[in-house]
């Protein structure tokens, strides 16, 4: 928990009501997938003092904020004009807010709740990683399991609230190819995106035995168009149900015209670059890496930091994306001609999320719970604008622009969670 979640804060006056929510409806120990009826509504308007948390006072500042149970929301999305936050927890779930152009109470309610895998007798509880907005009412959401390590990934069908397809992925699996078999590992799967009639999953290949990485792989599952997902079977076409990447531990795809380009994490200790892939449609129609335009960032690992957002425009670093290594941002481009910048951040905490605010101007969150506005000029020092205090973890973040409205996911003591959503006037004033 950061600095400032951890005092003993008196006498502080609430500047908004609290709201929290229990299990959320049609959760199945079996595994079974029951469409949500409404959830459960958080939007409960408790009153701070009984049992909410006590937020900071700020001259000037108002603060919109919903509070969860058992909720870590590691991943915040627009999609449908709604906000929805991804919960980690002991209910993983997808929670859904309404968005204005106010600052009022926030209203949310459970959305859709994550089955739990069954394997034979054994019931998995999943956690979840990645929340992908696939477009046209679809969601894909990313996870591995405990105790044991057996990942997959959920479809989700926003408009009837349900999910559609959960998908366990086989692994390792051994390809025999020539003389000698070799064997490859999909977990730890990422980011997701539809692509020339195909859904892409981003996977790393690690070997859990022993803890080595291999290039990372990008599973490929034909889209049907309803949300549920044909059989798949790696072993007897491998060469048309995966794809290899160029580096390690690839995470997160991005949308770039008539090609999509997905980021590599790279490696620090091993002195493995991260860098951009390209996927193009090949001559037969399905997707294929295009090798002669990967691009490398650094011999550094990125934080997968759940989107990769794109600068304003125009912006200095040429269609510029905005991410973060431990205690450095960086602005790379998916221009192989460009040039990457690389800002180190001197502060204690390390860059946790980030989200381009103007051409030039970034929010920041760190691990000691602030928020800073950051000017990025190519080739000159980090600047810090102003920072703010929030209460609890930052975790993921997102900005609405159009109403210029930053909402910051937070980690809470006793396995709770919050949204905070504070304008960009804050960070100005």
């Amino acid at each position: 928990m950061g600095a400032l979640a951890r005092l003993a804060i008196t006498g502080l006056v609430a500047l908004v009501e609290w709201a929290c929510g229990g299990p959320p409806n049609g959760q199945s120990d079996g595994g079974q997938i029951d469409a949500a009826d409404g959830g459960t509504d958080i939007d409960g308007g408790q009153d701070v003092s009984d049992g909410g948390t006590d937020l900071p006072k700020r001259e000037g500042i108002e603060e919109r904020w919903a509070e969860f149970v058992a909720c870590n929301p590691v991943d915040l999305r627009f999609a449908d004009q709604k906000l929805y936050a991804l919960c980690e927890g002991e209910y993983p779930r997808l929670i859904s807010c309404s968005i204005d152009q106010g600052l009022e109470k926030a209203s949310c309610e459970d959305f859709v709740p994550l089955p739990k895998p069954v394997i034979g007798n054994t019931v998995f509880h999943p956690k979840p990683l990645v929340h992908s907005d696939l477009g046209n009412g679809f969601s894909v959401v990313s996870f591995t399991t405990t105790p044991r390590n057996h990942d997959g990934f959920y479809v989700i069908d926003r408009a009837k609230r349900q999910v559609t397809n959960q998908t366990l992925i086989k692994s390792p699996i051994t390809i025999q190819t020539g003389l000698e078999p070799f064997e490859v590992n999909f977990n730890l799967p990422a980011g997701a995106i539809l692509f020339g009639g195909y859904l892409l999953l981003a996977t790393q290949n690690k070997n859990l035995e022993t803890g080595d990485y291999f290039a990372g792989t990008i599973l490929q599952f034909k889209w049907l168009g309803d949300g549920t997902l044909p059989e798949w079977d790696p072993i007897s076409s491998y060469d048309t149900t995966f794809l290899t990447a160029t580096d390690r531990s690839p995470t997160l795809f991005m949308q770039a015209g008539n090609e999509v380009w997905f980021l590599n994490n790279g490696s620090a200790s091993q002195n493995l670059p991260s860098s951009f892939d390209v996927i193009v449609l090949g001559q037969d129609g399905k997707p294929k890496i295009e090798r002669t335009f990967n691009h490398p960032i650094g011999n550094f690992e990125i934080n997968p930091l759940k989107t990769m957002d794109l600068a304003m425009e125009p912006d200095p670093f040429k269609r510029g994306l905005l991410l973060a290594s431990g205690h450095n941002l960086v602005a790379a481009v998916y221009d192989p001609n460009g040039d990457d910048f690389v800002f180190p951040w001197d502060a204690p905490g390390v860059i946790v999320s980030a989200q381009w605010f103007s051409q030039e101007v970034a929010f920041v969150a760190d691990s000691e719970s602030q928020v800073h506005s950051v000017t990025l000029v190519p080739n000159q020092p980090l600047k810090v604008n102003k920072s703010l205090p929030v209460f609890g973890e930052p975790t993921s973040a997102v900005l609405d622009s159009s109403a210029c409205i930053l909402y910051q996911g937070l980690a809470l003591e006793r396995e709770r969670g919050a949204i905070t959503a504070i304008s960009c006037q804050a960070f100005t004033e």
